[in-house]
């Protein structure tokens, strides 16, 4: 068999009866009410589907840090006009520390997400005035500091509304989203491909998990791909409208996510050779950039912009060769080997003239200009994260949201080749088909059938500090970012213990509390906790099984707290042989998780985390600022709590009771088995749905 027909072979590997046999009732709809209409219900019913698909996760669980930071951000600009760098009357921190503070008795350092003018740079704007729309349409408003003692202003009943809320707008993205990415398929290779980029995008577990937080990732992918289908249409038919609608959604980009908007500015810096052929190409690309730079400069000017970003480290310097440059690549080798397979065949199509009447060589070369824009575009991303991205931003879920338009386009520009050669004439069907077969295959495709149970950490504080009657003074802390939580949650000012100076905190004359909202390790399910009792000749009821997981973090939160504070409450528990088997799994996930956190993330270089607990994270928020002297027997608060109780919660939390007159218990006994049963109750707000996320 010839080379050619051979590889072929591979690549067409769905039969020509599954196409068949597929087509069927949609071939009839189509003869009975015409493609148009169906089309346009098809993809209706597509945006409906994908839009409750991501609501449905809205209220799966309680908002994680970043979220909260977006929220108090939004909350700041119901109070002030814009995202200011104070709430509550405290400073806001959230990421790592740079810079001193000479001035204040109380901070060492300020935060690095701000410029001096009190205005947020770190992270753009847009997506936090979609939130605080989204508030001032919900009746969410600021908290104010009355300067009376520490109050919980927020109870359980209003958990459920402040989780929902402020991710409504993803949401709305998400479907603005999918609507940009099918005319972005349909604008570069045809309706085959249009439809399979819109249900990869509305389905895969990447896109479902991004449109639902109340974050800049669902507009990140929007404006992106809302650029990309704007930069292909300057390029190939140069109409002045392109060029308009290009210049605006780089503003919209720039404003939403500024590493995806030098991306997009180097894709279309990239395209220029191919647009020069178009008459007044150069009169028509200065639209565009009066457009951004018009949009762009009176902000940089106003929030100091350009002076504090330069002072932000990037993560390229700390990145390890090769690792960190193919960590993406070596956790998605099937997908990443199935598009580079049909890529193959796309750019040596030209060498295969002789074959011209072989399908898969003649549609491939049809897709050429096609292929080369989207590959383009993927390194351009892949390369700007890389050499761009913060090196407190360095995740690998990062480089996903910014990589995936591009991957999935290729993606989907390789589905609509092998349709379009195994079903030429139903390739449009064949497709989206396939897509779904692919991702099922795969184990990426979500339709939100499966959440896994997630704890209500901020319940049972909420349950907890609100009977509290704290003196005026009490200064409230917690480990970072747990306090963005508690604040957002809770309306107490709780400040981040990682700036405060260590003398401040020894010689403070008031009280304070400290509070660790994290868990020691991770929570098996309750089916393998049932399993490991089987194991050991004791049969457990999935509530006797979700007890043992939680006296597994009592007995480990009390271990943390050996040797570091004066008393703990309540006393040790009782281990028995399934508490032991499940401590030692839950170690070693733990430890495996640490693992993969410090191989991922070039902050962790050299400080593994071992549990899950915020206090972890201490030193990364010291990175830059000479971490060794920060930390262990260093570490500022350590002198402070020396003399404290630890007070461990039921779900594995701790407070650090470090009043000066503690006469009056922060845990009322009588109230510790109201905090074990909302610790036991799995899903926040009465449901048992919520997903992992990472």
């Amino acid at each position: 068999m010839p080379r050619a027909a051979s590889s072929e072979a591979v690549i067409i590997s769905v039969p020509r009866q599954f196409a068949i046999g597929s087509l069927g009732v949609i071939v009839s709809l189509c003869r009975t009410y015409g493609r148009k209409a169906l089309a346009a219900t098809l993809l209706l019913s597509c945006l409906v589907l994908a839009a409750a698909l991501r609501l449905s996760f809205v209220d799966s669980r309680e908002l994680w840090v970043d979220e909260a930071e977006s929220s108090i951000n939004a909350l700041t600009i119901l109070e002030r006009g814009y995202p200011a760098d104070r709430y509550l009357g405290l400073p806001i921190y959230e990421n790592v520390l740079l810079t001193t503070t000479p001035d204040s008795e109380e901070y060492e350092f300020k935060d690095s997400s701000y410029s001096d003018r009190g205005m947020a740079i770190y992270h753009a704007w847009l997506p936090l005035y979609s939130i605080a729309a989204a508030f001032a349409l919900a009746g969410i408003g600021p908290d104010h500091d009355d300067g009376g003692p520490p109050t919980v202003r927020h109870g359980s009943s209003e958990l459920l509304r402040r989780t929902v809320v402020p991710r409504l707008p993803s949401v709305v993205f998400a479907v603005l989203f999918l609507i940009c990415t099918y005319h972005l398929g349909r604008a570069v290779a045809g309706y085959e491909t249009a439809w399979a980029l819109l249900v990869a995008t509305a389905f895969a577990q990447p896109f479902v998990g991004f449109g639902w937080q109340a974050r800049y990732y669902s507009a990140t992918l929007a404006f992106t791909a809302l650029s990309g289908l704007s930069i292909w249409n300057l390029t190939t038919r140069s109409w002045w409208r392109d060029f308009a609608a290009a210049g605006c959604a780089l503003l919209l980009l720039f404003h939403t996510h500024s590493v995806s908007f030098v991306i997009l500015t180097a894709l279309l810096v990239a395209s220029v050779p191919w647009g020069f052929r178009q008459p007044r190409y150069f009169s028509k690309l200065c639209v565009t950039g009066a457009i951004v730079c018009l949009g762009i400069a009176p902000w940089m000017y106003w929030t100091g912009f350009l002076h504090e970003a330069a002072g932000i480290p990037s993560a390229w310097p700390l990145l390890a060769f090769p690792h960190h440059f193919v960590l993406w690549f070596a956790t998605r080798k099937a997908f990443v080997g199935t598009i580079g397979l049909v890529m193959a065949f796309v750019f040596l199509s030209a060498a295969w003239s002789h074959r011209r009447s072989s399908p898969l060589v003649t549609t491939a070369a049809t897709y050429r200009p096609a292929f080369f824009f989207a590959a383009m575009w993927f390194v351009l991303a892949y390369l700007g994260f890389i050499f761009l991205i913060p090196a407190a931003s360095f995740y690998l879920e990062r480089l996903t949201l910014v990589v995936a338009v591009p991957g999935y386009l290729l993606f989907a520009l390789s589905i609509a080749v092998t349709s379009r050669t195994i079903a030429p004439r139903h390739a449009v069907i064949v497709s989206p088909l396939l897509v779904l077969m692919l991702l099922g295959g795969r184990g990426t495709m979500n339709f939100g059938a499966s959440h896994r149970a997630a704890p209500n950490i901020m319940r049972g504080f909420v349950e907890l500090a609100s009977r509290w009657k704290l003196a005026a003074g009490t200064k409230l802390y917690a480990f970072p970012n747990g306090h963005l939580l508690l604040t957002y949650y809770l309306g107490l000012p709780v400040q981040s213990i990682a700036p405060v100076r260590k003398s401040f905190l020894d010689e403070y004359p008031g009280d304070i509390v400290l509070f660790e909202t994290g868990t020691p390790y991770f929570e098996l399910a309750v089916e393998d906790v049932r399993a490991i009792g089987k194991d050991a000749g004791t049969a457990l009821s999935a509530e006797a099984a979700q007890h043992v997981n939680l006296r597994v973090q009592r007995y480990a939160a009390r271990q943390y707290l050996e040797g570091r504070v004066a008393h703990i409450w309540p006393p040790w528990e009782p281990m028995g042989r399934v508490e032991l088997a499940v401590l030692e799994r839950c170690q070693e996930h733990t430890r495996q998780w640490g693992e993969d956190l410090a191989s991922e993330f070039p902050l962790f270089q050299g400080f593994t985390p071992s549990l899950l607990m915020n206090s972890q994270w201490v030193p990364v928020q010291y990175w830059f600022v000479n971490p060794e002297r920060r930390i262990g027997d260093y570490v500022n608060y350590r002198d402070r709590i020396r003399s404290a109780t630890g007070l461990v919660l039921p779900n594995g939390s701790i407070v650090f009771d470090s009043r000066r007159n503690r006469d009056i218990a922060l845990v009322d006994p009588k109230q510790y088995p109201v905090l074990l049963h909302i610790a036991s109750f799995q899903g926040p707000f009465g449901s048992s749905r919520t997903e992992d996320r990472r």
